[in-house]
């Protein structure tokens, strides 16, 4: 459907276009027709760039009353056609793994993240204060993440 409407708003767009005498708005309809022709396979994120390219070239259209609205305004971006699963160890896959780190002075942690299901920044943000040795209880407050190339810790995603 994506590759269908966005075809069809070039294709149909494309004849009126080429007749304008603005340069800018030329080029920048040929760009997004192009665009939308090289990533009619592409991956998601290339479709939804050219999607937003057309968009673009369109709205200068709209602006200069070329067009009376955004054709490509109405075109969904596509959507995964399926849903990302996390790949998880099996109970014997997880023996297998502390038993090949054994001697590690990791394997604490990975116990940990493994018992709880911690996400791999979850469990790289614990800190020693997160441990209550009395009640034992461990709580995630924080999650280390790469924000603007620095690490810092933020709050987790789930509570």
């Amino acid at each position: 459907m994506f590759r269908l409407s966005c075809f069809a708003a070039v294709l149909v767009l494309f004849p009126a276009i080429a007749a304008e005498k603005d340069p800018a708005i030329k080029t920048a309809f040929q760009e997004a027709r192009a665009a939308v022709v090289l990533a009619s396979d592409a991956p998601k994120k290339d479709k939804i760039e050219a999607l937003d390219t057309l968009r673009a070239a369109l709205n200068v259209a709209v602006r200069d009353g070329i067009l009376v609205r955004n054709p490509a305004a109405l075109v969904t971006p596509p959507r995964d056609q399926q849903r990302y699963e996390p790949k998880v160890f099996s109970p014997d896959e997880a023996r297998a793994f502390l038993k090949a780190i054994e001697g590690s002075r990791l394997k604490a942690l990975f116990s940990v993240a493994l018992a709880l299901g911690l996400r791999e920044g979850e469990m790289l943000g614990l800190r020693w204060q997160d441990i209550d040795t009395e009640q034992g209880v461990l709580t995630v407050r924080y999650q280390l993440q790469r924000v603007d190339k620095k690490l810092k810790l933020t709050e987790p995603k789930t509570r």
